[in-house]
């Protein structure tokens, strides 16, 4: 989620009253994206203890609807105030990463492609990590590192050999750099030979000195493994006409004879060469593969896939040029030979036509016969030893591995439909059998199995090699420690052949290495994959605190509040601002402290603070008044029938009241808190002498006592 869509999305969420919701969003976004800053995330677990604060009071109704919603409002403008934060921290990076030149660059460069086949390469400049690598986490060849950059960036991507590949540029070489997202550039490559070359991807800053535009260049090399497919030997770009040469009949023993004839031969296969197509090989053409190649792509591409069968205009095309080409690379010139040899040079040449001609109606013309390939899974017998041979009709196989079970061999691109003898080769013995490869049968193939007996030989043992990036402290080996790997990054072991288990343990707690299983069956090498994590930053001991009491608090106090920190008057010159006064303490220790106030009016009463500092925090006190006028109305009928002057008890001691009309008393001093009311002299002649009573908060200054008739 980018910051626009957390913004928009937020503040929905707050208008409709959600706190919840939208503070959990907030606080993925910074933990995810920002967890190096120890400002946004102490911000963030503040603004968490704000809304368990308030969570906390519903549950256990210490406070009354009033304050909790109070409570609720002064969490929504908190949250709105750090997501302004949080906006200028994200603009600040950019604008930094733009000012220092530092940013960095994504290229995603695939290692291999096909030949004729175009590949889309991208190459991306920016600031922010996640910005870069946004939509290519699961790109094989995307690399990322850090590079200079400038606000207007030139990207070229070139081939180191000219003629290796064909380069398309999507869009323009030069871009001004947006840090806050980032700039791509898009490049087409389609290679033009079969092999391994290297692509040049120049990346240069553009900066207007002295009225001139300055460029400082920096060169990347990508190696590319350039494969080459049947359907492209045939349909791909020609190469050079200087690639191909001409072809000549010369009879061996005329050839010291028949100077003019071999001083006129590389003019003809020069025309020769020009007018026989580039792609007509025809020993490729020809030639049945008995067994499937293997590919780029894992195996030979079927006639019904694009590129694979010639469609019929292109075979009648290639049949004309065929026969507009052959008879000229035959005839070479004038010649001295008689009569009798000139006709037999000619029969010869015309059977060879024949039957080059025959040869391409057939392959142009043979039925189609796709081949379908797939994987075949060979069971054997477990006490076979070190298999390193699997032949295939008696020829070794490359193609194979062994399956997730320590018993079965997987041989891959075997063709669905054929007949195959596999063999298995053992040090100690052989597998083999005939199997027809059947696309459905669901379960693996097994194979009849001779093992020769066990002779009085050892077990065959073999040299493993162990390392890792560090040095070992305890590398155990089948769970026994190595003396001689400590303190060595990399270690020799003779051990027998079968599975192992190795496994290095580090007394830091930061560094982690995974345990891994290996089988030996000769020489090995095993890598460890260690991890060393850095460690975590050292705690402050001293935080930022700073303190808010309301403006109306300190100004009825003639400005004279001094804060407190456990006891002790803090030296602090206030911040006024429209709606709270605050006081900025820079120096707080860790651990719990108390906040007070001095110089508070007698009209306000401010509670005390007790936090425990783990962080910069804001801490606001809860000022209120000091007392409250309560209101208390009486039904007509009960003033009416009033025998004498009311009396009014508060917590059971007469209070001074204050009669205004016949119905309605005010009390000015109540303060806050719970309290009970009661009413003396009271003659109400359906409910004589009875004494009402009720219990308030401060909080809600007015009440009313009814008198309940009884009949």
């Amino acid at each position: 989620m980018v910051l626009q869509d957390l913004l928009r999305t937020v503040y929905d969420l707050l208008a409709e009253g959600q706190l919840e919701k939208a503070l959990k969003l907030v606080d993925n976004y910074v933990f995810e994206k920002h967890a190096d800053s120890n400002e946004l995330i102490t911000d963030v677990i503040q603004l968490r203890r704000q809304l368990s604060d308030i969570k906390h009071a519903k549950i256990s109704h210490s406070l009354a609807y009033d304050d909790i919603r109070t409570q609720e409002s002064q969490l929504t403008d908190s949250i709105t105030v750090f997501l302004s934060l949080l906006r200028d921290f994200e603009t600040n990076q950019a604008v930094k990463a733009e000012v220092s030149g530092h940013g960095l660059l994504m290229h995603n460069i695939p290692r291999r492609m096909a030949i004729g086949l175009p590949t889309r390469c991208t190459i991306r400049i920016g600031s922010i990590v996640e910005e870069v690598m946004r939509g290519m986490e699961q790109e094989e060849f995307a690399t990322v590192t850090d590079i200079k950059v400038a606000k207007l960036m030139e990207v070229q991507l070139l081939s180191e050999q000219p003629g290796a590949f064909e380069i398309t540029t999507v869009n323009r070489p030069e871009q001004e750099v947006d840090f806050e997202t980032h700039s791509e550039w898009r490049y087409d490559v389609t290679p033009l030979l079969q092999g391994q070359f290297k692509l040049e991807l120049k990346v240069s800053t553009v900066k207007f000195i002295d009225g001139k535009d300055r460029y400082a260049e920096k060169v990347y090399d990508v190696t590319v493994l350039v494969e080459t497919r049947l359907e492209h030997l045939i349909h791909s770009k020609a190469p050079a006409a200087a690639d191909w040469e001409g072809v000549a009949v010369l009879e061996s023993g005329e050839k010291k004879k028949k100077a003019p004839i071999l001083d006129k031969l590389e003019d003809i296969k020069k025309e020769a060469t020009t007018k026989l197509p580039p792609y007509f090989d025809l020993d490729k053409m020809l030639e049945q593969p008995k067994y499937p190649q293997k590919g780029g792509s894992g195996g030979t591409k079927s006639i019904d896939e694009p590129g694979g069968e010639p469609t019929r205009q292109e075979r009648k095309k290639s049949l004309e040029e065929l026969t507009e080409t052959v008879p000229q690379l035959v005839d070479v010139g004038p010649t001295t030979k008689s009569g009798v040899s000139r006709i037999l040079t000619a029969v010869v040449s015309l059977i060879a036509l024949a039957g080059v001609v025959w040869a391409a109606i057939w392959y142009f013309n043979r039925p189609n016969n796709p081949q379908v390939l797939t994987d075949a899974s060979f069971l054997y017998d477990r006490e076979l030893r070190s298999i390193t041979t699997v032949l295939v009709n008696g020829q070794p196989m490359r193609d194979w591995s062994f399956g997730e079970d320590s018993s079965a061999i997987i041989v891959h691109y075997l063709v669905v439909g054929e007949t195959y003898e596999i063999a298995l080769v053992g040090e100690n013995g052989r597998c083999s059998d005939k199997v027809n490869i059947n696309q459905q049968q669901p379960l693996p193939y097994s194979l009849r199995c001779r093992i020769e007996a066990e002779g009085e030989s050892p077990p065959a043992q073999f040299g493993l090699v162990i390392a890792a990036p560090y040095p070992f402290e305890t590398l155990l080996l089948d769970g026994q420690p190595v003396e001689e790997a400590r303190g060595r990054q990399e270690v020799k072991l003779p051990v027998l052949a079968g599975l192992h288990r190795v496994e290095a343990v580090f007394s830091d707690e930061m560094t982690n290495c995974e345990a891994t299983e290996i089988e030996v069956r000769n020489d090995a090498v095993v890598k460890l994959n260690c991890v060393r994590r850095e460690p975590p930053p050292p705690v402050p001991t001293f935080f930022r605190v700073q303190l808010q009491v309301p403006t109306k608090v300190f100004r009825a106090s003639g400005g004279k509040i001094r804060p407190a920190m456990d006891g002790a008057l803090l030296d602090v010159q206030p911040a006024i601002e429209q709606a709270n006064v605050f006081f900025n303490l820079p120096e707080v220790p860790l651990g719990p402290h108390r906040f007070g106030l001095e110089g508070v009016s007698d009209a306000y009463v401010c509670d005390e603070i007790n936090p425990n500092v783990q962080g910069d925090m804001r801490l606001a006190f809860d000022c209120r008044p000091a007392v409250y006028e309560v209101t208390i109305t009486l039904s007509p009928e009960m003033a009416k029938d009033a025998g004498k002057a009311i009396e009014i008890i508060v917590d059971g001691k007469p209070v001074r009241a204050v009669k205004q009309g016949r119905t309605t008393y005010v009390l000015p001093e109540i303060t806050h808190g719970s309290h009970q009311f009661e009413l003396k002299n009271i003659t109400c002649w359906i409910c004589p002498n009875k004494i009402q009573t009720a219990v308030i908060t401060a909080s809600q200054p007015q009440l009313k006592f009814d008198c309940t008739c009884l009949k």
